[in-house]
């Protein structure tokens, strides 16, 4: 489901993830107002970020599991 959302397939789940992501970035200062926060969140999405930031963490997070098996 958060990989249908991170690649843009739209629907009020997109809506509501985008919705409280935008209020996220306003309420953390880093848009100043809950519109521009969306369009932000919006963007991140449709523009792949969102979706390579995820696997960057998967990534990282499997490495780890990775080293600690490994001791």
């Amino acid at each position: 489901m958060i990989r249908d959302i991170l690649e843009g397939k739209r629907g009020p789940r997109f809506d509501t993830v985008v919705f409280n992501a935008g209020i996220g970035l306003f309420a953390n200062g880093v848009a100043n107002s809950i519109n521009e926060g969306i369009g932000l969140a919006k963007d991140s999405i449709l523009s792949g970020n969102a979706l390579r930031k995820l696997e960057a963490i998967l990534a990282f997070s499997a490495d780890i599991e990775r080293v600690a098996v490994a001791k």
